[in-house]
């Protein structure tokens, strides 16, 4: 809490810290609706009230993910150089499928939201909504095509994740261990691995059936670690030792470092009081005096 206040807190309103706040604070929005709705809370509510609440939480889910994974393959790309030729096919990759497997659960997310009033037992045991728990078969199968959707996804950022760490080893001095942990390696494979996980067990969920026991687990993990994983990332890349990679993280997601002329001006220098925003060429990056 100390470091996000001092790191995150002060910094101005852009991409790193809009995406931290985000992945950070978003999951705590979804503990009352589910609450209301899963556990025996002793209030009714109306169907309306109870598919609202079942649809933000699918929508707060969903969008955590996806910041969580704008946050993985920044500070790939960050990594990458920053390089403007590499954002343009990444953007593009990435959109396409995300809007790919969104679309495709549309009308899934749509019926299986669809609650009942509650019955007189459902009231006596104290739960607040009823889901219908039904869905058609058009529906059904745009939730197996988002899944495969999700799934190509999630290996094609397992294969940039893996591209980009060879590359680094191959043009840099030290071992394959040392630039991991120096990258951040353990956060990124982490994060990779566990959406690769979850996108393989939502793929066959229709097969293993609506819940069981691999996606639920993994579904868990996902909205409870996946947003630590992808906060302590940007920490992580921030104090990376390669020069190059904290200027491009910190360039690319947050204000560019600043100094004062004066503190450090030297013999027949400039001791005014301007302030200099560091140069760097890249998507996101500022400057000027």
């Amino acid at each position: 809490m100390a470091e996000e206040a001092s790191t995150i807190w002060p910094q101005t309103w852009r991409t790193g810290k809009f995406l931290f706040l985000l992945t950070r604070y978003a999951p705590i929005l979804t503990i009352p609706p589910i609450i209301l709705t899963g556990f025996r809370v002793y209030v009714v509510l109306s169907p309306e009230i109870c598919r609202g609440l079942w649809i933000a939480v699918e929508i707060i889910y969903r969008t955590t993910t996806i910041a969580s994974e704008v946050v993985l393959l920044l500070c790939l790309y960050a990594l990458l150089g920053a390089r403007r030729r590499h954002l343009v096919p990444l953007a593009v990759v990435y959109l396409g499928l995300t809007f790919g497997a969104s679309g495709s659960v549309f009308k899934y997310i749509s019926e299986g939201s669809l609650a009942l009033p509650s019955s007189g037992l459902t009231q006596d045991l104290g739960y607040a909504c009823t889901l219908r728990g039904t869905v058609s078969i058009s529906a059904i199968e745009g939730r197996e095509i988002a899944g495969y959707v999700a799934l190509a996804k999630s290996i094609a950022i397992w294969c940039f994740a893996i591209a980009i760490f060879y590359v680094r080893y191959k043009n840099q001095s030290g071992t394959l261990i040392s630039v991991l942990r120096r990258d951040s390696g353990v956060y990124f494979f982490s994060i990779t691995a566990m959406r690769l996980a979850n996108a393989i067990a939502g793929t066959f969920r229709h097969r293993l059936g609506f819940s069981n026991v691999p996606d639920s687990v993994l579904q868990g993990i996902l909205t409870t670690v996946l947003p630590i994983l992808a906060c302590r990332l940007l920490f992580n890349m921030q104090k990376n030792e390669d020069a190059a990679t904290p200027s491009a993280v910190s360039t690319l997601l947050f204000e560019p470092p600043r100094w004062n002329e004066g503190s450090h001006a030297g013999p027949g220098e400039s001791h005014g009081d301007a302030v200099e925003m560091a140069r760097y060429a890249g998507l996101g990056r500022r400057s000027g005096v």
